[in-house]
């Protein structure tokens, strides 16, 4: 099959929350960590990164392509977005 997904093909790092329910001295408060996401970039604007794993494709055109395992990534917790080349 040579139908290729619409959307660009991404790794995003991103920070995600740390949060704890015990009692702890401020110092000990750990930053958030790093995570990172790969998939394709299917909507992006000032507030959400929004990226799906899996793209349906429907080469017949009788549908619009649906994606699945979606992340949805608040925007001002993206460190980094890398486009990469995917192989033939």
């Amino acid at each position: 099959m040579s139908e290729k997904a619409p959307y660009p093909a991404v790794t995003v790092d991103w920070l995600d929350i740390k949060g704890t329910t015990g009692w702890l001295r401020p110092e000990k408060i750990q930053g958030p960590p790093l995570c990172q996401t790969r998939g394709y970039l299917v909507y992006r604007d000032h507030t959400v990164v929004k990226i799906a794993s899996t793209v349906q494709l429907h080469p017949d055109g009788d549908e619009k392509e649906t994606v699945g395992d979606t992340n949805t990534i608040p925007a001002g917790s993206v460190v980094t977005i890398q486009f990469e080349e995917l192989e033939e």
